[in-house]
């Protein structure tokens, strides 16, 4: 029972930790998921973490902050799940695919300081996710956490 309570625990950093990625989710990231997903298990071995430089990673390392850097990884498996979840024709695939972006996001938001400029990103893509899914409510809310949270983030 201890040894599932713990794997349980774990459970949504070892998904982000496992996230494979596509070559278009790849292509459409933004420079600084491309070197958190480097930093990772699964990202350093595969043919997209091997594209990019330790000199990238520390840069984009040091320009976000360890606020922000350390659960980046998970935002960035959440940018990936939502646009999947747009293109997704199925339903419950849909469904499936928000919900995991929503839970990726959601451990970025536990684990980033709220000062942090990354901070609104989030919660703009969040309400993204839930304007996708059709809950408009739900969006506008975050929409106006992030502008509460960050008046000049121009996602907001």
């Amino acid at each position: 029972l201890l040894i599932f309570l713990i794997a349980m625990l774990a459970a949504p950093v070892a998904r982000a930790y496992n996230f494979e990625v596509t070559e278009s989710e790849w292509t459409s990231w933004p420079p600084y998921c491309k070197a958190r997903y480097a930093t990772v298990r699964v990202g350093k071995t595969s043919e997209y973490g091997r594209r990019v430089s330790t000199a990238e990673i520390e840069q984009w390392h040091a320009t976000m902050g360890d606020g922000a850097w350390y659960g980046l990884h998970h935002f960035c498996a959440g940018l990936a799940y939502a646009d999947r979840a747009k293109m997704e024709t199925k339903s419950d695939k849909r469904e499936f695919n928000s919900k995991r972006a929503l839970t990726e996001y959601g451990y970025m938001l536990r684990n980033t300081p709220t000062t942090d400029r990354m901070y609104a990103e989030v919660l703009t893509r969040v309400g993204l996710v839930h304007r996708n899914d059709g809950d408009l409510g739900a969006a506008q809310r975050y929409f106006a956490q992030a502008i509460e949270n960050n008046p000049t983030y121009p996602g907001g």
